[in-house]
């Protein structure tokens, strides 16, 4: 999984760029334990690097800082795609990220490896409809087939990404089909166009070989004499109405691990299309389209035909016009219409008169929370015979939604021992660094830590940051045009730093706080402006700094009130009362309905301990105002 920050072919001023590293960093601190990711996304989507390189290259130094583990890349309009500035030199200085992704360019020889395509396939977007006829249907499967077997034939290019996997709405609506965009393997209510087997019929055949005819065979749908069919099979023979049209071995995209099978010269006739399987020259299975009469009936298929009464669990209901013989009707677009008819309650969401697209559309079905049963709907439309579905809906029980933790003593989150801060981090909070002046100057420095820093040669210009923890050490440049750096701690005396060397030194330790008191403290730096008299200018620079926290953990009583950083605020009626066997022999407790406590801390892990007891209820919990989670806290015997 490749994610991405907010953006969209767009990079703004100043302050737009400080709330896309932020969005940036929220985005990695939330998603870095999830094992799925493999690369940050460290610039805008689709953007320009136009008079942005130093931009990208801080933002890809707070993807590195934050999760040094994974690659960063950063997908790009560039290279001469139509309509932006190629204005990005295909150099590898120029790539500042670990991965080249460009969209919807495959050379032969990319300007940097490794090279990844983040989108291809919508060169033929207007023929993604469902309802696509076959010559529509054939061109877009070449949309996707062509990049792949581009990537499987050029080893200097890691792979791509389909666009889309489902068809979805579009705010754009820049291809004018009413803000839905038909860019997908499968229609919006996920049903398979068939593209998708051309996806499908990559695995390995196992016991059940996939073979696919992808002509419709309707005397609207044909208009081409070319049959696809998409097999993992070694040779496929085609038949229409009984007589054999050749056995082949696949001979289209021969770079994919198998390749599509193209018939070429084959005459529509109404009746049967069949294609027929071989492996080792023994049949294994096959596929059979006949020509589909008129729509006289629908049929409806839940994809799940049981639910859970717990008010989230949910199932889509599918929608098929049929004709006398049941065969799927690909170009019906009667007008349907649900309703639940019986049973026990249900949420159901569906549109009124909703068209079918290729014969097909879906609804879906919520289950009510503590609301058992079974439940009937009935799909109708005007002249075809109705669909009657039934839906079962289990009872739902559980025991803590959220386990509750069974320990008893004082332990505490543990937290890193240390926090290294890379200089690109700006801002005012924790662990950033505020720049004030107008001295200071952003540069990529290849011997700097991840290859940066800020600089300003301006008396006055001060860095300030704030931590929490125990120490605080600064690195920085010495060379021969650094002059005298003043350092403080939390407003007091000004310690000078003479950061003049003859040679350059790009990882100094400039400044080391000692230790202190654990809790939130300020450093500041000042230019001085001043400089010893074999320096040829003042400059001062900020590379690092390294925090050390308190023994890596830290315990709050509930009696530690406030709004600050671990401290308990509690809002509504609250009482406090002695407790021996609590911690420090107190606690804070409520049964006032919607009370509540936060406690705002800065790490990894936050553990809360409490009473169980038979009068205690039911608590919600609840990680950066997301949802919340339920724990039941009764136990009948006490317990602190």
């Amino acid at each position: 999984m490749f994610e991405e920050p907010p953006g969209w072919q767009h990079v703004g001023d100043n302050e737009w760029k400080e709330n896309f590293k932020r969005n940036l960093e929220e985005m990695i601190l939330r998603d870095r334990n999830h094992p799925s990711i493999i690369s940050w996304s460290a610039r805008p989507n689709e953007s320009s690097s136009k008079g942005n390189i130093d931009f990208n290259r801080e933002c890809g130094n707070i993807s590195k800082e934050l999760d040094p583990t994974r690659v960063t890349h950063g997908v790009r309009w560039e290279f001469g795609m139509p309509g932006a500035p190629d204005s990005d030199t295909p150099d590898n200085d120029m790539v500042v990220n670990d991965l080249l992704t460009v969209n919807y360019r495959y050379p032969e020889n990319p300007p940097h490896i490794p090279y990844m395509v983040t989108e291809h396939s919508n060169d033929w977007w207007g023929d993604g409809y469902s309802w696509a006829k076959d010559a529509e249907a054939i061109k877009f499967i070449d949309s996707f087939a062509e990049p792949l077997d581009y990537f499987y034939r050029n080893d200097k290019v890691a792979g791509g990404f389909g666009w889309s996997m489902f068809d979805y709405d579009n705010e754009v609506n820049y291809t004018n089909t009413g803000h839905v965009f038909y860019s997908g393997l499968y229609d919006i209510f996920r049903h398979e166009k068939p593209v998708a087997y051309l996806y499908k019929s990559q695995a390995e055949p196992g016991s059940e070989p996939v073979i696919y005819i992808a002509n419709s065979w309707t005397a609207e749908g044909t208009n081409t004499d070319t049959v696809y069919v998409m097999s993992n099979c070694d040779e496929v023979e085609l038949f229409v109405n009984g007589v054999s049209k050749g056995k082949i071995e696949p001979n289209k995209y021969i770079n994919l691990p198998h390749p599509v099978y193209e018939f070429k010269n084959i005459s529509y006739e109404e009746g049967e299309i069949k294609a027929v399987g071989y492996i080792d020259g023994k049949q294994a299975g096959e596929c059979v389209r006949k020509t589909p009469g008129e729509a006289v009936r629908l049929v409806a298929e839940a994809d799940y035909s049981t639910l859970t009464a717990d008010g989230t669990d949910m199932t889509s209901v599918s929608v098929t016009a049929v004709d006398a013989q049941g065969n799927h009707v690909p170009f019906a677009a009667n007008k349907i219409n649900v309703a639940q008819t019986g049973g026990t309650k249900t949420t159901l969401i569906s549109e009124r008169n909703a068209e079918l697209e290729n014969g097909r559309i879906a609804f879906l079905v919520q289950s009510v929370r503590e609301q058992a049963g079974s439940a009937q709907f009935t799909v109708t439309s005007e002249g075809l015979e109705s669909a009657v579905v039934d839906i079962k809906i289990d009872p739902f029980s559980a025991n803590d939604l959220v386990p509750a933790v069974q320990m008893a003593g004082a332990a505490a989150p543990k937290f890193a021992n240390s926090y290294a801060v890379n200089d690109s981090r700006r801002g005012t909070g924790l662990y950033e660094f505020a720049y004030q002046g107008t001295g200071w100057l952003y540069a990529g420095e290849k011997t700097a830590h991840q290859g940066d820093n800020h600089y300003s040669n301006q008396a006055g210009d001060t860095v300030t940051i704030r931590f929490m923890g125990t120490n605080l050490k600064y690195y920085g440049a010495k060379a021969n045009n650094h002059g005298i750096a003043a350092f403080s701690i939390d407003g007091g005396m000004e310690n000078n730093v003479d950061c003049y060397s003859q040679n350059r030194d790009a990882n100094a330790l400039l400044f080391d706080t000692g230790i202190l008191e654990y809790g939130e403290h300020l450093v500041k730096v000042r230019v001085t402006g001043e400089k010893n008299a074999a320096a040829v200018d003042c400059y001062l620079n900020a590379d690092k700094i390294e925090v050390s926290a308190k023994g890596g953990q830290n315990v709050v009583n509930d009696h530690t009130t406030g709004n600050g950083e671990f401290q308990f605020s509690y809002s509504g009626t609250w009482a406090a009362s002695t407790d021996a066997a609590c911690y420090q022999g107190d606690n804070y407790w409520s049964n006032t309905k919607d009370a509540s406590l936060s406690f705002t801390f800065t790490g990894t892990s936050m553990r809360y301990y409490s009473t169980k007891a038979a009068n205690i209820g039911i608590a919600a919990f609840s990680i950066d105002n997301g949802q919340e989670q339920l724990v039941d806290l009764y136990q009948a015997n006490k317990a602190d």
